[in-house]
């Protein structure tokens, strides 16, 4: 193949797309491919930012929350591919400590193709409610400063295809037995439900009459009544 051959062939979406594919599990060959040319940089930065956690060498929270000081636009241009948000960090680390600021750092972006966020340290609803959308499928705060019955009534209006959510509340939270009802009854494609042993005191008969209604359940732990302890269930044909 002459060179110019080459050339053209590095500008078709489906040669680029194969190579990038072969690469998807080599970070640098990735990073790599982001100087080629625009189309390769689109292609990598799919695979690149698809999953954006705490502790990527290449990629991770901490540069995306640093290049939205600097250049708004620029991190914009990545976080459009993000589909994945990861905040779990170890105790004590460095990200453990920036996450609730990281939280308001990335205020000024979107992210139109997320399906995911993990939250695991205390975190106040107001500050992480911004990335409940209708792109949303897996959903995990825990545990959640001042959870509310505002808070479940908005995710469930705005990620109403939830299929895997977590929730954990502390003390100060103000939920009642009617904001989860609510919540459940938005949340129909719902697989996997986990709630903390704290919301054993607004776990009621028509949250269990909501939940018996899901038709994909897999999987359910909620705080048994009166008790720390969980009640399970598990789809045996899962």
């Amino acid at each position: 193949m002459s060179a110019t051959a080459t050339r053209r062939a590095l500008f078709l979406p489906e040669l680029v797309a194969l190579i990038i594919a072969a690469g998807r599990d080599n970070d640098r060959v990735l990073y790599a491919c982001l100087f080629v040319n625009r189309l390769f940089f689109r292609e990598s930065c799919k695979l690149l930012w698809q999953e954006c956690n705490t502790y990527g060498l290449l990629v991770n929270i901490g540069h995306l929350v640093q290049l939205s000081k600097r250049n708004q636009q620029r991190a914009q241009v990545y976080a459009n591919f993000i589909q994945v948000l990861d905040f779990d960090a170890p105790e004590g680390s460095d990200a453990s400590r920036l996450e609730a600021q990281w939280h308001e750092d990335l205020a000024c972006l979107q992210f139109p193709l997320l399906r995911e966020v993990i939250i695991r340290r205390f975190n106040h609803c107001n500050s992480v409610i911004r990335y409940a959308q209708p792109s949303l499928r897996v959903f995990s705060l825990w545990p959640a400063s001042q959870l509310s019955d505002a808070f479940l009534d908005q995710l469930g209006r705005q990620s109403p295809r939830l299929i895997n959510i977590s929730l954990g509340q502390s003390t100060e939270s103000t939920v009642t037995e009617a904001g989860v009802v609510r919540l459940l009854q938005c949340l129909r494609a719902i697989r996997h439900l986990t709630l903390s042993p704290e919301f054993d005191q607004v776990w009621s008969r028509e949250a269990f009459c909501a939940v018996a209604k899901y038709t994909y359940l897999e999987s359910l732990d909620i705080p048994k009544n009166g008790s720390k302890t969980y009640f399970r269930y598990k789809d045996s044909a899962t």
